[in-house]
């Protein structure tokens, strides 16, 4: 998979904690929750009734069943009178923007003591191969698969101006713990104080553990703060410190990594098509910039549908296809109706009746 320029990763450390967020993060997460407030509209939470269930923590493994293509299930989280949303995604290593759009109408600073919030853990796996790691670019999210039919996932964020990854296939090339940091030319100009080679530590912005990819600057890091709306990372993949070591830990040199551009899915559980809809990577980055974007826009959409939908195409709700696509929530939405059952003929009696 060809990168063209090689890039490197940049990421300011971020101390932990949200009483530490300033103006700029106050700022980020209105306009984002605001977005994603108006793009939820009125649309019901659906799969959370479908799917609400005990699953285990975000980081754990989720069990691949045979016949479907979704995993994990709705959770919940009680908040308390000094949640945020912001603290409620750092607690259960999700993603920001997901726990805002999973919850729309919901004050992200302010939820309210005792608002049952619903954590989104359940998605249709990538239209891929189901071995080794797989990045699916709009989603930004990580899929590990195991050996034993099992699954972690890991959210990610990447620098704003690198997220340019091209589709196709690598691979691990090293692990490293406690990695150092080389910043590149036109870093070390706005950071003049910065040596050649940062040393693990505190101003390290690589955390504790990274994977390097077989491409030019793409290294899986842990990061403080991967969704604080302050990365100015190119080319990086930053996730929470605890997935960082879950990935260090069980990875190897050597391990595939396919990155697909996927900002739809669709699976099937059950005998019922499912689908995912997430903003474009253009998109993503015009939220996180706190930019207004258009909806999804898939001139292949209708082709993808009718390839996973099969003979079961008349089923389709086409309105809730495109209502769906239109919101990009990026939670799982059944897109069939139920099945009509036959029509039962009318059996004249011996007597006429």
């Amino acid at each position: 998979m060809a990168v063209g320029a090689a890039q490197f990763c940049v990421t300011e450390m971020i101390p932990s904690g949200v009483a530490n967020w300033d103006k700029e993060d106050t700022m980020t997460m209105s306009r984002l929750g605001e977005r994603l407030r108006i793009r939820a509209g009125t649309a019901a939470f659906g799969f959370a009734a479908l799917f609400m269930t005990v699953v285990p923590a975000h980081a754990d493994p989720y069990s691949v069943t045979a016949g479907s293509d979704l995993i994990g299930g709705a959770r919940t989280h009680t908040a308390v009178a000094d949640d945020t949303l912001i603290k409620v995604a750092e607690t259960h290593r999700l993603r920001v923007a997901d726990v805002i759009a999973a919850n729309p109408g919901i004050d992200p600073w302010l939820p309210g003591a005792n608002v049952v919030l619903v954590l989104p853990t359940i998605h249709i796996l990538p239209d891929s191969p189901r071995e080794d790691l797989v990045i699916n670019l709009p989603e930004q999210r990580v899929y590990q698969y195991l050996p034993d039919d099992r699954v972690r996932l890991f959210p990610f964020s990447i620098g704003h101006d690198g997220c340019r990854f091209q589709v196709g296939e690598a691979n691990v090339k090293k692990r490293r713990r406690k990695p150092s940091w080389r910043p590149p030319a036109d870093v070390r100009a706005r950071r003049p104080d910065l040596p050649e080679v940062v040393p693990p530590g505190p101003r390290n912005p690589l955390g504790e553990y990274a994977l390097d990819l077989a491409l030019p600057g793409r290294i899986i890091h842990g990061a403080a703060r991967p969704f604080s709306g302050r990365a100015d990372g190119t080319g990086c993949v930053q996730v929470y410190p605890e997935d960082a070591k879950n990935l260090y830990l069980s990875s190897a040199p050597g391990m595939k990594v396919r990155v697909v551009n996927q900002p739809v899915k669709f699976g099937w559980s059950a005998g019922e098509l499912f689908m995912e809809a997430h903003p474009t990577q253009d998109q993503a980055g015009e939220a996180a910039l706190g930019g207004s974007s258009a909806p999804v826009k898939l001139t292949d959409l209708n082709e993808l549908l009718e390839k996973a939908a099969g003979d079961e195409v008349s089923r389709v709700d086409r309105s809730l296809v495109r209502k769906t696509a239109r919101e990009s929530r990026g939670v799982p939405v059944r897109i069939t109706r139920d099945r009509t059952p036959p029509k039962s003929k009318k059996v004249r009696g011996l007597f006429g009746d």
